[in-house]
């Protein structure tokens, strides 16, 4: 902690004042804190997901322990069909229970189907993501989990979905696919590799530590993403802006206690009393020495 303290002393007519100044701050260190965030999941529960999706839940338990209670929460899941299991709710209204054994039970009796249309989900996660102003605070971070390749897509191809992926139109967002499909999605691979806001996290084997790996990697970089640091210099500058004294006001008396010489300040003052000095009692401009800040 550095204080300074500075003093002006003046006489007039009519006696003396003086004022004394002490700015308190703390030395420069980094404040870090998390972005406001929403996240948007999407889950494939087609029929080859029953061994794995116990995992998967595991690790969306574990990307939920980094966001705050007002963060928001998308969960879609799909196969051949999409369907979104809950639209954004804030982290602490999230039953994650519930939604542990609504994901089980599409895997288990194919709710959605036994295929992947995975184009079509990918592109049906993007256009759904709201684009409203009162969400722009939140920073969006999209994750989607498949263990296929795309075997179903009506409405999006390859190319389509390349498109979609590189042009969002959803400002800050970064989209995040892990791939467990068995010998890895080249075609997905290709489409992610040159998309900076993309990435693309193959799994070596779609085994359960191999997927808790991967969710840990992903939550560790989101938070990364989130993280915001502020100097703590900030906390003096707005100090002083509520004081209605400018910053650049203390250069010159800086520089100057630096030197250990005296500043020079300006003050209007008006007494009433009885002064050793020579006047009417009447008090008049007086000029004093500045405040040093150091």
């Amino acid at each position: 902690m550095a204080t300074s303290r500075g003093s002006g002393r003046g006489r007039g007519r009519g006696g003396s004042s003086r004022m004394t100044l002490t700015l308190e701050s703390t030395q420069q260190q980094p404040v870090s804190r998390l972005r406001p965030c929403r996240i948007i999941i999407g889950v494939d529960v087609s029929g080859s997901m029953g061994k794995l999706i116990d995992a998967v839940v595991r690790g969306i338990k574990k990307i939920n322990t980094v966001l705050d209670d007002k963060d928001l929460v998308c969960v879609i899941d799909f196969a051949e069909e999409i369907q979104t299991i809950f639209p954004y709710l804030e982290r602490s209204k999230v039953n994650w229970t519930t939604l542990e054994d609504t994901l089980k039970t599409h895997v288990a009796e194919s709710n959605r189907g036994v295929c992947t249309a995975l184009w079509d989900a990918i592109g049906y996660i993007l256009e759904t993501t709201p684009r409203n102003a009162e969400y722009r605070i939140y920073k969006p971070e999209l994750i989607i989990f498949t263990d296929g390749e795309d075997n179903c897509s009506e409405k999006h191809d390859r190319e389509s979905i390349q498109d979609v992926l590189k042009h969002p139109g959803i400002p800050n967002a970064h989209i995040t696919i892990i791939d467990a499909t068995d010998g890895g999605n080249a075609a997905l691979k290709a489409i992610c590799k040159p998309i900076q806001h993309c990435s693309f996290v193959p799994l070596v084997e779609a085994s359960h530590e191999a997927i808790q790996r991967a969710f840990s990697d992903v939550t560790i970089a989101i938070t990364k993403r989130l993280t915001v640091t502020v100097e703590s210099n900030d906390a003096l500058t707005t100090s002083l802006s509520q004081l209605g004294i400018g910053s650049e006001a203390l250069l010159p008396a800086i520089n100057e206690g630096n030197r250990g010489g005296r500043g020079r300040g300006r003050g209007r003052g008006r007494g009433r009393g009885r002064g050793r000095g020579r006047g009417r009692g009447d008090g008049g401009q007086e000029a004093g020495e500045g405040c040093v800040v150091s």
